[in-house]
């Protein structure tokens, strides 16, 4: 788990945190990109899951969740907050985003979990992305992408120590995911 002092993390330091995590990675820097068409124009030609990461909140804004699923999935928000503790979801504002993941719109990223201070984001994560042999990342912004594999996603999840929730559509159902071996 990152300490107060690390705080907030950046491009350059999440790379150093990768490496001191023995968390192997392939870094590609392009332009800036703000969805996922953009984003496929720029990295067609690195291997990997391409993800969509949505950041949601309740509607009281008193809980926040970081959805990460295949890009080209429709999203079913009331089919989601229904097996979560929450009737409703929505997606949160950029200031929620900023103060509690520490990064912008077109940089929403799985690694911004170590930027959660307030442990107050919890990780939803498609079936399908924890199925994936890789998957492609942002590093805490929209100007390049991170490639790693598996069990680098689960390594780096572990250390973030946020809460880790796998949500199967097919079944319609949520667990929590175990921590690695």
């Amino acid at each position: 788990m990152p300490n107060e002092l690390d705080f907030p993390y950046t491009k350059e330091r999440l790379l150093r945190l990768l490496d001191s995590l023995d968390i192997s990675y392939q870094l590609a820097e392009h332009d800036a990109v703000y969805n996922s068409v953009e984003a496929d124009a720029v990295t067609d030609a690195l291997p990997g899951f391409r993800a969509k990461n949505l950041f949601l909140a309740n509607a009281d804004k008193s809980r926040f969740y970081l959805y990460q699923c295949d890009e080209n999935r429709r999203v079913n928000l009331k089919q989601l907050a229904n097996l979560l503790p929450d009737s409703r979801l929505q997606f949160a504002d950029e200031s929620f985003l900023e103060a509690h993941l520490g990064i912008t719109r077109g940089a929403v990223t799985i690694f911004g979990l170590v930027n959660d201070r307030q442990g107050a984001v919890t990780a939803v994560l498609e079936k399908e992305v924890l199925e994936a042999d890789q998957i492609l990342l942002h590093p805490l912004v929209n100007t390049a992408t991170v490639v790693i594999d598996q069990q680098g996603l689960r390594k780096f999840l572990y250390y973030a120590g946020r809460p880790v929730r796998v949500f199967d559509p097919d079944q319609n159902r949520i667990e929590s995911m175990d921590a690695p071996a």
